[in-house]
C-alpha cells in the first residue's frame, strides 16, 4: 500500500492543474489507484477531515506518512492549502512509460516546472511497489525490496548489462539478467524490470538502435545520468533531494 499512496500523490500532482484531489478514471495511467482512493475516502469521511483539510491535502499527507514508514523515519514537510476539483481531464498528461528522457523533460519540466535534478530524484520512488499487468501492461518489480524506500533503484541502474525486449502486451521493457532475485515474492521468479523512462535516467535510448546497455548502440548518457551516479553512491544525498522534489511536486497548482 505504501507504494500506491506515493503513486497516487504523484498522479494527482501530474494531472490537470496539479494536486487537486481529482483523478480522471478514464485515463488508463491511473489504473490500480482506485482501491487506495476508496480506502482514503472512507477514512476522510469517517473522521470529518473535510472540516480540516481538502482531499488533495489528505492525499499528500497520506503519501508523506507512507514515505516516513518506508524510510523508517524520514519526514516530508507538509503544506496545506490545496483546493479540490470536482472534475478533471488527465488525458495525455502523465509520463508515457515507453517515453525517453526528452519526453520526461517535456512532461515534468516544461509542463510542470520541475528541474532535471528533481525529475531524477523523484523517479527513485519506483523502488517502492511493483508493476501489475492488469494495471499497466507490465509485470514485475524494480527492486526486490518493494516496501523499502532508499536509493536501490539507482544502484540497480548502474548494474550492467540491460536488455530491451517486448513483452506479451507489446510494450518495450528492460531487464537485467545479471541481477539475482533473492526474495520470496511470486514476481521474483521473473526478471526485475525497468521501464524505458527508468533506463532513460542513464542512457539516451533514442540514439541508434539502443537495445543493449552498455553496447555500441547505447553510447550517449542522458542528461539525468550525473544524478544517477551521485544517488547510487549516497542514499543520504538522494533522500534529501527526493524530499525536496516531493514538496515541489505536491505544490504544483497551488
Amino acid at each position: 500500500m505504501v507504494g500506491v499512496l506515493v503513486r497516487l500523490a504523484f498522479h494527482d500532482a501530474a494531472g490537470e492543474n496539479g494536486a487537486n484531489g481529482c483523478i480522471d478514471w478514464s485515463t488508463s495511467a491511473h489504473n490500480g489507484l482506485r482501491p487506495a482512493v476508496t480506502q482514503l475516502d472512507k477514512v476522510y469521511a469517517a473522521h470529518n477531515f473535510h472540516a480540516l483539510l481538502s482531499k488533495a491535502d489528505f492525499w499528500v499527507l497520506a503519501a508523506n506518512v507512507a514515505i516516513e514508514v518506508a524510510t523508517q523515519g524520514v519526514v516530508v514537510p507538509f503544506q496545506w492549502g490545496r483546493t479540490d476539483a470536482l472534475t478533471c481531464n488527465d488525458a495525455n498528461l502523465l509520463p508515457d512509460p515507453e517515453g525517453d528522457h526528452r519526453h520526461m523533460h517535456d512532461v515534468l519540466s516544461t509542463r510542470m516546472g520541475l528541474t532535471d535534478q528533481e525529475v531524477a530524484a523523484l523517479l527513485g520512488a519506483h523502488a517502492l511497489g511493483r508493476m501489475e499487468t492488469s494495471n499497466s501492461g507490465f509485470n514485475g518489480g524494480w527492486t526486490t525490496t518493494q516496501n523499502v524506500l532508499d536509493n536501490s533503484l539507482y544502484k540497480i541502474a548502474t548494474k550492467e548489462p540491460w536488455f530491451k525486449r517486448v513483452n506479451s502486451r507489446g510494450f518495450s521493457e528492460w531487464v537485467n539478467a545479471d541481477l539475482p532475485c533473492n526474495c520470496n515474492h511470486s514476481y521474483c521468479a521473473q526478471d526485475l524490470l525497468f521501464l524505458n523512462t527508468d533506463v532513460s535516467l542513464f542512457t539516451d535510448t533514442t540514439v541508434g538502435e539502443c537495445n543493449v546497455f552498455p553496447g555500441s548502440n547505447c553510447t550517449v548518457d542522458s542528461p539525468y545520468r550525473v544524478y544517477v551516479d551521485v544517488y547510487a553512491a549516497n542514499n543520504t544525498v538522494w533522500m534529501r533531494d527526493f524530499v525536496d522534489a516531493m514538496v515541489r511536486l505536491c505544490g504544483v497548482g497551488y
